[in-house]
């Protein structure tokens, strides 16, 4: 049991550093951290947007607004990057 769980964690941090992290993920080709953030962004908008429409037609959330769910998540991390 220790021995998956061991698994485990290291399989949820290789994944999270594959995705969110520049240093691993196939963003790190891109010689400019400036660009590096600015397709990090686009990618981040382009997927809030697809799962705010897959959350609109799953759950029926209408009253959903996507443009300032990305407004907000925008917000939070342009000062990060």
């Amino acid at each position: 049991m220790n021995n998956f769980m061991k698994r485990s964690v290291v399989f949820a941090v290789d994944c999270w550093r594959l995705i969110m992290n520049v240093k691993y993920n196939p963003l790190r080709f891109i010689p400019d951290p400036v660009m590096q953030t600015y397709f990090m962004l686009v990618l981040f908008i382009m997927w809030s947007a697809f799962f705010g429409m897959v959350v609109m037609y799953h759950m029926g959330f209408m009253g959903y607004d996507i443009v300032t769910s990305i407004w907000v998540h925008v917000s939070i991390l342009i000062p990060i990057a």
